[in-house]
């Protein structure tokens, strides 16, 4: 169903969902995607922005929110596109997927729900899960659930969905779209977009909204590539031409699909948890300056080079390997092969002007210990003396990899050659050869400052809303820490098994380190 004018004006007498499409047919037929798109294939990222009624916010108009998505699809038609499928079964690659923008419509789902409050629906006691599988999530009824397996991969499933809820006291905008579409950096920039058009049309056209505010878009998302980034980086001398990727060689045996299959297995059999676990961010604050005086005492003995520091995220990422490996009785501090894992955006990507990115453009930076800095075990560690050996390890990777371009140079050479492989030899291959290697991973986003300049007023009022970033289950060992406003904190969280939650709200230092934690 097309929401061209015809079609909007009589939204409130139709159903309260709806397929909203571009005007017209559009004109780039495929969106290309970069290798850092593709390997996120298998998840579905969310959002959902919380607006209680005031003297500047009087409800969402469902017209117009659909008269904005349709510009929108205008604007960038691999929101109304859907998946090319994958052919032939199991015999496809990673590198062949793309984006059919087929026109076939952005998912816009109206639900009145008059009886339940914002603030209920934003604690998170409301959305954690028990008895559930990773690949088979419960979504919270505010939010468009999405099916990034089966569907996702034969077309069917929309790569965004939009939901407006209206509650007794606001209104909730949630967002579920394909991860390959962006990344939680770059999520800003999609509801920017889609404010400013949603605000073009509550004026009636008075109001134009400025380029910055509005995507860019000529249906290649493919940037990120390791020859574009190679020869940017060359072009400001940060590699030099003699310099080549070392290579690699994709190799899997009967081993290695046994552990694939074994893994897909238990993600779709094994029953766990969705744990999220409160920390205020002032007592965040207070565990950085704990750190740092350890640092401090650690430079004057010695233990730490001259101007080491640790950031507020660095804690914030080794305290969440503590908690996810401590509920699993294992250690936080790797053994060098083994290494935690933190997200870092590719350096040099543009994130602002004309030819600012929106995509996928995160590399994998390994965090570990040599098997001589481990004289004292980390069971024989002060829970304080962990975390600040983590967040110094973390922040000295992290400033490695950033002076380093030919890591991540590097890291997306071997993401594009992986990808050439079909799937089940690229599954096989991970799941032998680097997953066993991987201790756990952090996925840390703080408040970004786009989050709070979102304007849905026709006045250009900046209205009260109250952004919750949502996650579903993710893969075990993972733990993802999003903001929550309301609290002034840091949610953490983690897919367990049921005895591994009950460990870690059991767990001694936790009390010690963070006598305010909240378990939801």
């Amino acid at each position: 169903m097309n929401a061209s004018t015809d079609n909007v004006t009589n939204f409130a007498a139709r159903a309260n969902v709806m397929l909203v499409k571009a005007a017209s047919a559009p004109k780039v037929l495929t969106t290309e995607l970069s290798s850092c798109d593709k390997t996120a294939l298998a998840i579905a990222t969310c959002r959902a922005l919380f607006y209680p009624l005031s003297p500047t916010f009087n409800r969402f108009d469902d017209e117009h929110m659909a008269r904005a998505l349709e510009r929108l699809a205008s604007d960038c038609p691999m929101f109304a596109g859907r998946m090319r499928k994958v052919s032939p079964p199991l015999r496809w690659t990673i590198s062949s997927l793309s984006i059919d923008n087929s026109n076939a419509g952005i998912e816009f789902r109206v639900v009145e729900q008059r009886s339940s409050t914002i603030a209920a629906m934003m604690d998170p006691s409301s959305w954690t899960m028990k008895s559930i599988r990773i690949n088979t999530p419960r979504f919270p009824a505010y939010l468009p659930d999405y099916d990034s397996g089966i569907k996702l991969l034969k077309g069917k499933e929309p790569m965004c969905k939009v939901q407006l809820t209206h509650l007794a006291d606001g209104d909730v905008l949630a967002v579920s779209m394909s991860h390959m579409l962006t990344d939680g950096m770059h999520w800003p920039q999609f509801m920017t977009h889609l404010a400013a058009r949603y605000k073009e049309v509550a004026t009636n056209g008075t109001w134009v909204a400025p380029a910055e505010k509005i995507m860019a878009f000529d249906g290649n998302k493919a940037e990120v590539n390791y020859v574009a980034l190679r020869d940017g980086y060359l072009a400001d001398g940060l590699v030099d031409e003699t310099w080549k990727p070392s290579p690699i060689r994709v190799a899997s045996t009967l081993m290695d699909h046994v552990r694939a299959w074994g893994l897909m297995f238990k993600n779709g059999l094994q029953k766990v948890d969705f744990n999220i676990v409160g920390v205020p961010n002032g007592r965040l604050k207070t565990l950085k300056a704990e750190a740092m005086k350890r640092v401090q005492a650690g430079i004057e003995a010695g233990t730490f080079k001259t101007g080491t520091y640790v950031s507020t995220g660095d804690v914030v990422q080794a305290l969440a390997m503590m908690m996810v490996k401590a509920a699993e009785k294992q250690p936080a501090m790797p053994v060098a092969p083994r290494r935690n894992i933190v997200l870092a955006q590719v350096p040099r990507v543009p994130a602002s002007g004309p030819e600012k990115y929106f995509g996928n453009s995160v590399h994998l930076i390994g965090v570990n210990f040599d098997k001589d800095e481990m004289a004292v075990s980390e069971k024989e560690m002060a829970g304080m003396d962990v975390l600040t050996r983590l967040a110094v390890r973390i922040r000295e990777r992290t400033l490695e990899y950033r002076s380093c371009p030919r890591e991540a140079l590097q890291g997306v050479h071997d993401t594009e050659a992986i990808s050439e492989h079909r799937i089940l030899k690229a599954l096989a291959f991970l799941a032998g050869r680097r997953f066993p290697l991987v201790n756990c991973t952090t996925n840390y986003i703080g408040t970004l400052k786009e989050d709070s300049e979102l304007s849905f007023g026709t006045e250009g009022v900046l209205l009260n809303s109250a952004c919750q970033w949502l996650v579903t289950p993710v893969a075990r060992d993972m733990v993802v820490v999003r903001p929550h406003e309301p609290d002034d904190a840091l949610l953490f969280m983690m897919a367990l098994t049921p005895k591994d939650s009950k460990r870690l709200r059991a767990l001694a230092w936790i009390g010690e380190l963070v006598p305010d934690v909240i378990f939801y």
